[in-house]
């Protein structure tokens, strides 16, 4: 009995070892212009220190940062005030960006930027990832790794041509709608380039600003009015989104949004049925405009005020006026 013990207390120990096992990944960015994307000579702050990177929690939990624990960013390169922090190696014709960190079975994100792009992501402004999303990697229970612990950084990107366009419908009332994501480096001066008397906003994405082969990368965005904390909301409460709106780039097609609510303290109104009678409905079946109720007279108008009908109507914004009162349709 007491052998039978021992060996179930042995069993434990080596399942709890197992169990907790700890290995290591280096995570690095292979500079294949020998430092000249990656490593700017002109910039004295940041040569030498230039490239680091994001980790997620998981990571995180298993290297904490000293100092600033809470911190987000860690170096890869040698930075002694900062643990843990990477390694700058240069090899033959190229320059690796190093940072070694403890794992153990899980998966996990990473994504490096360079303080020299304004602290900015390296992925479509040094390189291109051949993946959507950030770089993701696995830890078997035996320690072998798989997915992307490195990326590599070129001497030429490629870009597309052609605009696409994001057109959002917004409550009534609003006075200008901003577009704050990827493709405004997330800064609150990206304004709609147009607003209409029924409330289309329109904003176009310039095709020369994404790299080719990137065009399946899911881009982040979301839409404000007039200031930061005047966001789009889910509700008339306040209730932020979930997640950020996001968009693959396909040259000269739209996406279509629509903003119900602002928060922020701007006082709210519906979109839906804006002043028309409640009995009245106007829906979108196919490429046709259905309009039911007790009515006199429809007139729809395309978004540059021609007159037009109501059937096999192409994809694009509309506005559908009904007795004198109107409201936009949009036929996807």
């Amino acid at each position: 009995m007491k052998r039978n013990f021992l060996l179930s207390l042995v069993a434990m120990v080596a399942f709890s070892l197992t169990g907790n096992a700890q290995y290591t990944v280096t995570l690095k960015v292979i500079d294949l212009t020998n430092g000249e994307k990656t490593n700017p000579k002109t910039d004295a702050d940041n040569t030498d220190a230039n490239i680091y990177t994001w980790i997620d929690d998981g990571l995180k939990a298993l290297n904490p940062r000293s100092p600033e624990p809470d911190n987000w960013w860690f170096p890869m390169y040698e930075d002694h005030s900062i643990t843990p922090h990477g390694a700058m190696v240069q090899g033959d014709g190229k320059l690796e960006w190093t940072l070694t960190l403890n794992v153990a079975p899980g998966v996990y994100e990473w994504n490096p930027g360079a303080k020299s792009l304004g602290w900015k992501d390296i992925n479509t402004r040094m390189t291109v990832f051949p993946f959507t999303g950030n770089p993701k990697f696995e830890v078997e229970n035996d320690g072998t790794i798989t997915g992307v612990t490195s990326v590599e950084v070129e001497q030429v990107i490629e870009y597309n041509e052609g605009i696409m366009t994001l057109a959002v419908t917004a409550p009534a009332g609003t006075q200008k709608v901003f577009v704050r994501g990827l493709y405004g480096d997330w800064n609150n001066t990206v304004e709609a380039i147009y607003s209409g008397e029924y409330g289309f906003w329109l904003y176009e994405i310039d095709g020369t600003q994404i790299p080719k082969g990137n065009e399946t990368q899911e881009y982040k965005y979301w839409w404000t009015s007039d200031s930061w904390d005047t966001e789009e909301t889910v509700d008339a409460e306040g209730t932020k989104r979930a997640e950020n709106r996001s968009l693959t780039y396909a040259e000269d097609d739209i996406q279509y949004d629509e903003v119900l609510f602002w928060g922020g303290g701007w006082t709210p109104s519906s979109i839906k049925k804006t002043g028309l009678d409640q009995n009245i409905d106007i829906s979108v079946s196919g490429n046709n405009i259905v309009v039911t109720g007790t009515y006199n007279l429809v007139k729809v108008y395309t978004f540059s005020g021609q007159s037009t009908g109501t059937t096999n109507l192409p994809s694009g914004f509309y506005i559908v006026n009904v007795d004198g009162v109107s409201q936009k349709v949009i036929v996807k």
